[in-house]
């Protein structure tokens, strides 16, 4: 929130962000009224939102489908990086 809050001083209107927790991340961009491109971390480590890449990919599956109608969220996949993501799991 105190992101969204400097970033709406700055005169910024629009971001993209992508990690982890994009549902309560989304929820501070909302409720600041900017807009978000905000993609659901893919990693193939374990994390504080998921053992693997499967957890991940399902929350993101989950993200997407609640906001895919919202007008201030753009909800999407994000994939971390080549070397932490495999293959496999991009082509899910």
């Amino acid at each position: 929130l105190h992101g969204s809050i400097e970033m709406a001083k700055s005169g910024v209107t629009t971001m993209v962000d992508m990690y982890l927790y994009e549902e309560s991340a989304a929820d501070a961009v909302k409720e600041i009224g900017l807009r978000g491109i905000m993609t659901q971390n893919i990693i193939k480590y374990p994390t504080a939102d998921g053992e693997d890449a499967q957890a991940k990919i399902d929350l993101a599956v989950e993200f997407i489908e609640n906001y895919k109608d919202d007008e201030l969220i753009t909800p999407g996949f994000g994939p971390h990086a080549p070397h932490t993501v495999n293959t496999e799991d991009l082509e899910k």
